[in-house]
């Protein structure tokens, strides 16, 4: 995903031709009462008297109007601001009513009110998009914003401005057919399917016509499938096939219960998941063309070099009571044969009660005690009480030794973080073989370490033999650091084709529930 780079160079332009806007004249905003437009307040009334003392007139051309309408309208589909969503259905009904007056008004400040959104995304952008919605905003745009706007609508240049605030997202066109073609299915009436066990070809399937249905409100092509028939035959285990892949389900054919859940998701629950997640795409798009991207919810990684994806891989994530968080980071070196240092919290909640139970159990995972963080004198096991030691108040450390057995497996990929979260390699491969991998403490475990070792250091220019003479934690530092994103996406648009997940650690629901028709589906079973 990349910046559309042309709409920036157009606000810069529209920039650099303006003139400076003058604060607002004291007297002036004395004199001016608050704007009401049919009982609604604007938030930004000075504002909006001087832009419309300034202009009179800002919707001339009906693009302009289009293509800012369609930006609010996907804010407001998201949930993430019900004080657009407010808005966005008050413009629909004045524009239905053709009271321009009240519309030009109303639009003009909530351009403003979307603009100073915008611009308050990296401060404020992962409070909006995973804790809780925008209810109120205060701010106003930035004085370069405001300027570039009166410029542009001097110029008869809205949607030049209005282009420069999209999301970042390279497939814009894709998300309008993807988003028409969940509003032409809204309006059907289809019940939802019932679960009675497992289905596969050969097996009686009376509720076939609804399943072809469903399956079809998630774009899957259903043109091949045959009619009439009121079992499962391999025409419709093709289409359920399609289905399971773009849904992140195994791919076998087989009508279980998450392939029935999935059926039974509404088109608005789509449609509020996709554009949420375009609003959320604000925070991990910053137009890099060398990053690791990590998507919680499809565990999955990848890593791209001058905007060419050279590698990806299947994660392990981490658990719901230790979730893997939303961050930007950077990859500064591979370490070797990695030692680890067993966080505190590990340490008390998982280490210690195993010792207890497995007084064997650390010398079997290669674990020492050592005395403190400043010092590297090792502890006898053997010389703890470990019946009566109470794990909260343990006093010393815990450093796994490298090797095979190390919870960090043959590498590890730094990058240093107040929230001491990295990639690294694992000795538990088959962990790989789930479809949900939500295992660690937070961490992230690679799949094919080894060959993200490998490539990281070919478009470093570091020679790759020095993997094979490495010693133990042995230390490789980039020549270049790369940006880490950990982002939670739980639904995207690739090739043409959209795609979901399931939402792991519940952070679509304040969204989805703040309209209720996007409640019709079968309960997501949580990860433990």
């Amino acid at each position: 995903m990349k910046i559309i780079t042309g709409c920036a160079l157009a606000l810069m332009t529209l920039h650099a031709n303006a003139v400076e806007i003058e604060p607002i004249d004291p007297v002036l905003e004395a004199s001016v009462e608050p704007i009401y437009v049919e009982g609604l307040e604007l938030v930004y009334p000075s504002l909006v008297a001087k832009l419309e003392r300034d202009h009179k007139q800002f919707w001339i051309n009906p693009d302009d109007r289009m293509l800012f309408e369609e930006q609010v309208n996907l804010v407001a589909l998201s949930g993430v601001s019900p004080l657009i969503g407010q808005r966005a259905e008050r413009l629909q009904q004045f524009a239905s009513d053709e009271n321009w007056t009240a519309y030009d008004l109303m639009a003009i400040d909530t351009l403003l009110l979307y603009v100073s959104y915008v611009e308050s995304v990296p401060e404020k952008g992962k409070e909006w998009f995973y804790e809780s919605p925008m209810l109120v905003q205060t701010t106003e745009p930035s004085k370069e914003s405001l300027t570039s706007l009166s410029r542009a609508i001097e110029m008869n240049a809205l949607s030049q401005f209005i282009e420069h605030y999209r999301a970042p997202h390279s497939a814009y066109d894709d998300i309008d057919i993807a988003l028409n073609d969940l509003r032409y299915h809204l309006s059907q009436s289809v019940s939802l399917v019932g679960y009675d066990g497992l289905k596969r070809t050969g097996d009686l399937l009376p509720e076939r016509d609804i399943i072809i249905q469903r399956i079809s409100m998630a774009a899957v092509d259903t043109s091949n499938i045959d009619l009439g028939l009121d079992w499962y035959d391999e025409s419709l285990e093709a289409a359920v096939l399609e289905f399971q892949r773009i849904h992140g389900l195994k791919q076998d054919g087989v009508i279980g219960p998450k392939t029935t859940k999935w059926f039974n998701v509404s088109p608005r629950y789509r449609m509020t998941k996709l554009a949420l997640n375009v609003e959320r795409s604000r925070l991990w798009n910053q137009g890099n063309t060398t990053q690791v991207t990590v998507n919680v919810p499809s565990f999955e990684m990848s890593y791209s070099h001058s905007g060419e994806q050279v590698f990806e891989s299947k994660v392990v994530v981490g658990k719901l009571r230790r979730p893997t968080p939303v961050m930007q980071t950077n990859m500064q070196s591979v370490v070797l044969n990695p030692t680890w240092n067993i966080p505190w919290k590990i340490m008390v909640e998982d280490i210690i009660p195993k010792v207890k139970r497995d007084p064997t159990y650390l010398q079997r995972q290669g674990i020492d005690i050592i005395e403190s963080w400043t010092s590297k004198r090792i502890v006898p096991a053997d010389s703890i009480d470990w019946a009566v030691i109470n794990p909260r108040a343990f006093p010393y450390r815990m450093r796994q030794q490298s090797g095979y057995k190390n919870a960090l497996g043959l590498y590890k990929f730094n990058t240093p973080n107040a929230r001491a979260i990295y990639l690294h390699d694992t000795p538990s491969k088959s962990l790989f073989n789930q479809d949900v991998r939500a295992f660690s403490s937070g961490c992230i475990r690679v799949e094919n370490a080894e060959e993200f070792a490998e490539v990281l250091l070919d478009y470093q220019g570091i020679e790759r033999d020095r993997l094979s003479t490495a010693r133990s934690n042995k230390h490789i530092r980039f020549n270049q650091q790369i940006p880490v994103f950990i982002i939670y996406q739980t639904a995207w648009l690739e090739n043409g084709e959209v795609h979901y997940r399931d939402d792991i650690y519940d952070l679509d629901s304040p969204y989805l529930a703040s309209n209720p028709r996007t409640l019709e589906l079968v309960a997501v079973t949580p990860v433990p």
